[in-house]
């Protein structure tokens, strides 16, 4: 997934996860903190397709968890089209 770059120096690279990165980790640990903070993620516009994508890659690698994550973004996915 795209990765964000905080810092670029000669001496140091920094870079932060993107949105995606965030929401996918959300969706593996569905708390109910969680719920707020993929919410928010929705709402500032993470790309869906790149996080189910993501999912479906971990799917594949036979990942524990990810029915419950894909689960967990079509809840979120539905809280928005309810609304």
């Amino acid at each position: 997934t795209p990765q964000i770059e905080v810092t670029s120096l000669e001496w140091l690279k920094e870079s932060a996860l993107s949105k995606e990165d965030l929401l996918i980790m959300h969706c593996f640990a569905p708390r109910q903190k969680d719920v707020v903070h993929a919410r928010a993620l929705y709402k500032q516009g993470a790309d869906l397709s790149i996080v189910r994508k993501q999912i479906a890659l971990l799917k594949g690698k036979k990942i524990p968890g990810t029915e419950r994550a894909e689960k967990f973004l079509k809840e979120i996915e539905a809280f928005f089209e309810e609304q």
